[in-house]
């Protein structure tokens, strides 16, 4: 799995590099991709940045992934090439919200 794990990060890596044209002023970063047991679907974690566009960017890719599935099947030569399912992390704005939340209760009154 690890394996199938990391090329579809290579491939994805590259579309996303070449073959994408992102909203101006937007990054895009792929996190963490997990293959399910079954083999059918790779749910693949997306950062965005602007975080006050992060919802319009993520309609943007979500728009894209018919694109991105296709070219993901013409490159990989596997059987059966898993169904790319996005998943906007919110990881960076929870550590955020918890560090402004850590950061109120640390002032003075």
């Amino acid at each position: 799995m690890y394996k199938l794990d990391s090329l579809l990060a290579q491939e994805l890596g590259k579309i996303f590099s070449k073959e994408l044209e992102p909203p101006p002023e937007a990054l895009i970063s792929i996190g963490e991709i997990k293959v399910l047991a079954d083999l059918r679907e790779a749910q693949v974690k997306i950062s965005i940045l602007p975080f006050a566009r992060r919802q319009e960017i993520f309609v943007w890719l979500k728009k894209q992934a018919g694109m991105i599935q296709h070219e993901l099947n013409r490159r990989l030569r596997l059987y059966h090439v898993p169904k790319v399912i996005f998943i906007l992390d919110e990881t960076e704005e929870k550590a955020t919200h918890i560090e402004s939340l850590l950061d109120s209760f640390n002032r003075p009154s």
